[in-house]
């Protein structure tokens, strides 16, 4: 009796034991960050994700304050979980940007009781939403342009109608054979800046009602490959088919393929490298160069020149409807490119000195097919 007792409870032993192994390795393994905090904001344990994010390396040492980690404090913020939990005794949760870890977190604080049901400390589960917030911000912007393009563009054909009658009354003037040469000029002007006026519409329009965009999987260094290859071949330039462009490509090859609009997005490097290639009429060198961050999961694309240059003065400019410098331009190239690219969550800047050359960087965010669903469920 007393070996098979003792057999039961050597049993009884290891069956516990495997539950507690189960249990670390469980709890090692959960990729969402888990700390366990005292009464006293003291972090006692943690997972592997929480120690690598947070840098506990030596938790086995010391008892660090968990709003010394989380929040780069030296006392609990004013929107402490921890401290909510210990008044409430419930469990509580809230979604931010924490600057500290310079990510959006979804934390979660559930108090932990002890047998008399007292709080004596709690427990934080955090989630790193930082990929899926880009996603929801970038469906946010696109909604809150759909709502601008439509007033715009209300607005567009307002003006587009009794444009088309004053164009028709003055287009009758012409076809009257009593009219004076000098009249004539004025009229025939007159017809030439209401056209102008229908094209800067019509540029309107495609700025304030942009198509949907039509994410597929794409690779961006064979996107600007073929777009920069198409846009030395571009009817723009055919008038100075002599000047000799020099193309430098400079391609990150770990870059992954990403979720996004290759049309539209072939729309934006291309007047970008247009832009480029008309800004050195003498010649000059065009660079495309693309960088893959991997700490933050974001693509970088650069399009240069050596070309004349923008002036200080103008340089805040560039990226607003109507601000052309060509004599026939309408001013959207730009403008309606940023629109694009922020549609993609990203964002485009400039760079240029005159008479050395011009920069333009794209930054994309690396979107996956399932970062974009997940969105889209939640």
């Amino acid at each position: 009796m007393a070996e098979k007792a003792l057999s039961e409870r050597k049993e009884m032993e290891n069956q516990i034991l495997q539950s507690k192994l189960d249990w670390e390795d469980t709890f090692q393994t959960v990729t969402d960050m888990i700390t366990v905090h005292d009464i006293d904001f003291n972090i006692i344990h943690a997972n592997k994700a929480a120690i690598d994010t947070l840098g506990l390396s030596f938790l086995d040492k010391t008892k660090p304050k968990c709003y010394e980690f989380y929040h780069g404090k030296n006392c609990p913020p004013d929107n402490c979980l921890t401290l909510k939990c210990f008044k409430n005794k419930k469990a509580s949760s809230f979604e931010a940007f924490e600057p500290h870890l310079g990510m959006f977190i979804e934390i979660r604080a559930i108090p932990r009781f002890d047998s008399h049901n007292q709080v004596v400390g709690s427990i934080h589960i955090v989630k790193d939403i930082t990929k899926r917030k880009k996603v929801e911000d970038a469906l946010q912007r696109a909604e809150q342009m759909k709502l601008t393009g439509e007033w715009a563009a209300g607005l567009a054909h307002e003006i587009k109608n009794p444009l088309a009658g004053i164009k028709v009354s003055v287009e009758v003037l012409l076809d009257d054979l009593n009219i004076s040469v000098e009249d004539r000029a004025i009229v025939k002007k007159a017809v030439g800046e209401i056209q102008r006026i229908e094209i800067l519409l019509k540029s309107l329009l495609n700025f304030a009602k942009p198509p949907k965009l039509q994410l597929s999987a794409t690779d961006m260094n064979d996107l600007l490959d073929q777009t920069i290859t198409f846009s030395l071949k571009h009817p723009s330039l055919s008038s100075n088919s002599s000047r000799e462009i020099k193309i430098l490509k400079n391609f990150d090859d770990t870059i992954p393929e990403t979720l996004a609009d290759p049309m539209q997005l072939k729309q934006v490097f291309l007047n970008l490298a247009i832009n480029a290639i008309e800004a050195m009429p003498d010649g000059g060198r065009l660079g495309v160069k693309t960088i893959y961050d991997n700490n933050t999961e974001t693509l970088e694309i650069e399009i240069s020149d050596t070309g004349e240059g923008i002036e200080k003065t103008m340089i805040d400019d560039v990226f607003k409807p109507f601000f052309t410098t060509k004599l026939k331009g309408t001013g959207f190239g730009l403008s309606i490119s940023r629109r694009i690219i922020e549609e993609h969550s990203g964002s485009i800047s400039v760079v240029s000195n005159s008479g050395i050359g011009t920069t333009f960087s794209v930054s994309l965010p690396l979107i996956t097919a399932s970062d974009f669903y997940q969105s889209a469920e939640s």
